[in-house]
């Protein structure tokens, strides 16, 4: 196993894929009806889950619907249906290492919500316990890839510069705040469904499948 040479004074992590599954198949099953009701020429399932794991979603968008199709996506999603999903191979394990270890930990998601919202949603994973602090995203979703003020959030919360903190997560959007932030190193998950090769484009410190190999990584720097 490569060494992970960095020591973290916080760790930051995702939700959506990278601590829990992804709910793809609602995702693509929302798009398929919105794209009926707006009108939209018919897209096949199987260019939804192309333009997903290329981290380009909308690229199904037909030129002549593209002005303002993207706001009425959002407008017409249906958020309260957002699935609870399952925990990640790996991932009470990891967050139970990290506590006993004593690195604190942090929650960036591109949720919206207060941290007591967040903290509600995250109750059924068992992992709520785990984390000093979590931050959720506020305005429209059309903004939701910045994750830079969640993460001065939690990093100015906790006490800790962001040069010392390690960030977990499966998107790009994930590794671009993080560069753009400060943040000392970054990981990439491809729990998410992102293709490796996207990931690597936005050249995080480290790729792994997901959490339980990251824990590999911090179980072989222990004493």
């Amino acid at each position: 196993m490569r060494s992970m040479q960095f020591e973290p004074k916080l760790v930051i992590l995702d939700f959506d894929g990278t601590l829990v599954e992804f709910p793809r198949d609602f995702l693509f099953e929302q798009a398929l009806r919105i794209v009926r009701h707006l009108e939209h020429p018919a897209v096949e399932r199987s260019l939804l889950e192309e333009c997903f794991a290329d981290f380009d979603f909308f690229r199904f968008v037909s030129h002549t619907n593209a002005p303002g199709f993207i706001e009425l996506f959002w407008q017409h999603f249906d958020w309260a249906g957002y699935p609870q999903c399952a925990l990640l191979e790996g991932a009470a394990e990891f967050c139970s290492f990290l506590r006993t270890a004593g690195v604190p930990m942090a929650l960036a998601t591109a949720r919206i919500g207060t941290e007591a919202v967040l903290l509600d949603s995250l109750e059924y994973t068992g992992l709520s316990a785990h984390f000093h602090c979590l931050a959720g995203r506020c305005g429209e979703h059309q903004d939701w890839q910045d994750k830079v003020p969640q993460i001065r959030h939690v990093c100015e919360r906790v006490g800790v510069s962001p040069a010392d903190a390690m960030i977990v997560g499966d998107i790009p959007a994930d590794i671009i705040s993080a560069r753009a932030a400060g943040v000392g190193y970054s990981v990439a998950v491809l729990s998410g469904g992102i293709r490796r090769a996207v990931l690597e484009r936005t050249q995080p410190d480290l790729i792994v499948e997901g959490v339980h190999e990251l824990l590999g990584f911090f179980q072989a720097k222990r004493p």
